[in-house]
């Protein structure tokens, strides 16, 4: 197994395990403009231009020890290598579950279409973050 599909199979079992401790935390699941949308498309932004270092400031706790700078980069440079380099991003659409806002911020890029989904907690820290093909099940 190479270094990237290590890396990857270990990127999707952060981000099932972050969506199932989500997803136990209840729904609503009227999707809106939430109160991170504007910080979600920052995010997104800063992803395009790899200003990585920008993104880790905002992670909160549990991020911050799960997932380094320079992984994000590895995670984002092969999300890249799939769908082509980030051209834009639409408007981020928000999803309450139970404390977290979960920001959906469908993507543009050289060969098709993404998204970029952002956790928030309350505090406006990233509680969690992936790159997902266009049609990934709503959270």
């Amino acid at each position: 197994m190479s270094t990237y599909s290590r890396a990857a199979a270990v990127a999707v079992a952060v981000a099932i395990g972050l969506v199932l401790m989500v997803s136990a935390c209840g729904t609503k699941t009227k999707a809106a403009r939430g109160p991170f949308s504007s910080r979600a498309a920052e995010v997104t932004t800063d992803l395009g231009a790899g200003k990585f270092d920008a993104v880790a400031a905002m992670f909160g706790p549990v991020m911050k020890g799960s997932l380094s700078v320079s992984r994000m980069a590895t995670d984002w440079q092969g999300y890249e290598v799939t769908y082509g380099r980030y051209r834009r991003h639409g408007t981020p659409k928000s999803v309450m579950k139970g404390q977290v806002d979960v920001e959906r911020v469908p993507v543009t890029m050289e060969q098709g279409k993404g998204e970029v989904r952002v956790s928030f907690d309350r505090d406006g820290t990233i509680a969690g973050l992936y790159f997902l093909k266009a049609d990934a099940p709503a959270p």
